[in-house]
């Protein structure tokens, strides 16, 4: 069983508060939809939660099994995408989604990285340079690696704000795969993404009354 603890965080940007006072506690199966106005620091909480920024103060804990995993194991175990997360343009597709791997000391057998190109309708693209993706084509290379590594923590950012229907069904279906066996957290104003999530944080909650800092 996975578990996913956060205590008290609080998040300062050139002295203001971001937020302030976020605790909650996920399980395995959880979807968590983080919600709240453009800029008003969904991404910011995401981060945190993904160990990809730290909080001001607060504690987050990581845990398998009833045992609290050491920071060099979280790394291992956390699939990220968002519109932010970007790709070495001269490197392929492939090169790309292998190179993430190795840098989490994972690897994926070839058959099976094929077959994610393969689901995700970029085989034939794999072999090209990154720098001549479209957009779409990009998101959904971001999704291949995030779930490539198998994530048991899996943090999406606006995950099909990109995509078309046929793009969405294809990643929705997807994360289905993973659900019943992950901790998922969606940052998202999209109806539809919120809609599936099991559980809801609106950052507004936890914006402090007075924003700068004395």
């Amino acid at each position: 069983m996975l578990s996913l603890q956060a205590d008290a965080l609080k998040k300062v940007y050139d002295r203001k508060v971001i937020f302030q006072n976020v605790s909650l506690s996920l399980r395995e199966r959880d979807v968590l939809a983080i919600t709240g106005a453009n800029g008003s620091g969904k991404s910011t909480l995401l981060k945190l939660l993904a160990s990809i920024a730290s909080p001001t103060s607060g504690t987050i804990r990581y845990a398998a099994h009833s045992q609290e995993l050491r920071r060099e194991e979280i790394f291992s175990r956390i699939g990220f995408a968002s519109p932010y997360l970007n790709f070495y343009d001269e490197l392929t597709g492939i090169e790309n989604v292998e190179f993430a791997l190795r840098a989490k000391g994972k690897t994926l057998a070839k058959g099976e990285l094929d077959e994610l190109f393969d689901y995700f309708r970029l085989s034939d693209a794999k072999t090209k340079r990154v720098k001549a993706y479209s957009s779409g084509m990009i998101q959904r290379l971001r999704f291949i690696q995030a779930f490539a590594s198998t994530p048991q923590f899996l943090f999406l950012d606006e995950p099909t704000s990109t995509l078309d229907d046929d793009g969405k069904d294809l990643f929705w279906n997807k994360l289905n795969q993973f659900a019943s066996q992950t901790i998922i957290v969606i940052a998202s104003n999209d109806r539809d993404e919120i809609a599936r999530a099991t559980r809801q944080l609106r950052i507004e909650d936890y914006k402090p009354t007075k924003k700068i800092l004395a």
